[in-house]
């Protein structure tokens, strides 16, 4: 397991989340509208991300949701950077982030 960091995206994240979002495309088909949506989480500060040089981004997750409930709408890993716990570490910082004793929801996709 390598040493990493669960960072909040900066808008200088958006192009190399944008090129791992090309990447894992075939797992969650078509993302019309993605960048849009991903600007905004951005602002918003509900997009995390673990980068693994200035333009490459190891693993992502955008977070969605309000008191009725929480989701993990999106998280991937580069294809380079899996088994290392980048994953987890996504899925550990976004619990942190919700209130104690909330539901949590994870978009999936069947592909």
């Amino acid at each position: 397991m390598g040493s990493f960091h669960v960072l909040p995206a900066a808008a200088s994240d958006i192009l190399p989340w944008l090129a791992l979002a090309n990447e894992v495309e075939h797992l969650f088909g078509s993302m019309l509208g993605f960048d849009a949506i991903l600007a905004r989480k951005v602002t918003e500060k509900r997009a995390h991300c673990v980068r693994s040089s200035a333009n490459r981004l190891a693993g992502a997750m955008l977070l969605g949701g309000s008191d009725s409930g929480y989701w993990i709408r999106w998280l991937a890993v580069s294809s380079a950077s899996r088994g290392r716990g980048i994953g987890t570490a996504l899925v550990t910082t976004a619990l942190k982030a919700f209130p104690p004793r909330s539901s949590v929801y994870v978009d999936t996709f069947a592909r």
